[in-house]
């Protein structure tokens, strides 16, 4: 099962960040893990940049730092536990500082706390655009007791198992229920079905769909396998589109984290825009675990290397 062993945890300032930060504290002592509470204060605007307060005397950005770092470490002393918890407090665009502390201190999970009063899940949706390690959005509730993992075994197979493996794990350490997902079409079936300029046999389309569907089977029960997961528990096999097939089992299911991957990997930073990982974060209201496969590079990188 997928361990996470360097967690960096950025809290909400709402209402619920105690369960938040409950859940982020138990999933590392559970996987025996390292653990920052972190926070980034945006920089202040170029014309007040001049402005120093206090004794001695600092800037504004650097009074909010101290504010914020005192309230983490107000969090953590709060926290009976023996798991050592680091803070740390940074100045500059928070989404950009999150990718830069994930890529220079290892981390290998971000847990986000999503705040739905803060800003609209803007930050949220950056990190998952450009974060190299999965993240873990995680929307207000005090447990966790439904996982379901989203894989397409017809993609990457590194990806799809650490999907698995890593929802699995999840599912372990907070003794949930697991449900797997695949969401499986026929690309063009309807069009064909409906035109009235290419001449098929109804038979034909039929037999080609049903050797479609097969091929996708053979292919989940090959991951299934691989990661051993016994194909009769909790696998849906869904002839839809990724989007509806989740949403519904959310629905149905009323799961707690949707875990899934993101492959993006365009040079622009607007192709990232819209993407599935994105879409679901805006459509279920549940927490989403999204997972980036090896050796991503963030779009910042990316164009730095052109």
């Amino acid at each position: 099962m997928r361990r996470f062993k360097n967690i960096l945890f950025v809290p909400a300032r709402g209402s619920q960040a105690a369960d938040a930060e409950d859940q982020a504290v138990a999933l590392a002592t559970n996987n025996n893990a390292r653990i920052t509470f972190y926070g980034a204060v945006p920089p202040v605007p170029p014309l007040q940049e001049f402005v120093r307060l206090g004794n001695p005397p600092r800037s504004v950005s650097e009074l909010l730092a101290h504010e914020l770092s005192q309230t983490l470490q107000f969090s953590v002393k709060e926290r009976d536990t023996t798991l050592g918890i680091d803070v740390a407090v940074d100045i500059g665009i928070p989404s950009v500082e999150i990718v830069r502390r994930v890529v220079e201190n290892g981390h290998d999970l971000v847990i986000l706390a999503a705040d739905s009063t803060e800003d609209g899940g803007t930050l949220a949706r950056r990190i998952l655009r450009s974060c190299p390690c999965p993240v873990w959005v995680m929307r207000p509730g005090p447990e966790t007791n439904r996982v379901l993992a989203s894989v397409d075994p017809a993609g990457e197979p590194e990806l799809n198992r650490r999907i698995v493996q890593i929802a699995q794990s999840l599912a372990t350490s907070h003794a949930a229920e697991l449900h797997i997902v695949h969401a499986w079409q026929f690309v063009g079936e309807e069009a064909l079905m409906r035109s009235e300029h290419v001449e098929l046999d109804a038979r034909d389309l039929a037999d080609a769909a049903t050797d479609v569907e097969a091929a996708h089977r053979r292919q989940l029960d090959e991951l299934l396998d691989a990661v051993g997961h016994d194909r009769s528990r909790n696998v849906h096999f869904v002839n839809a589109s990724p989007v509806a097939a989740m949403a519904g089992l959310v629905e149905m299911y009323r799961i707690d984290v949707l875990t899934m991957g993101s492959v993006g990997r365009s040079d622009n930073d607007d192709d990232y825009f819209g993407n599935t990982a994105e879409i679901m974060f805006s459509k279920v209201p549940c927490s989403v675990l999204v997972v980036k496969p090896d050796g991503f590079v963030p779009p910042a990188k990316r164009t730095n290397t052109t």
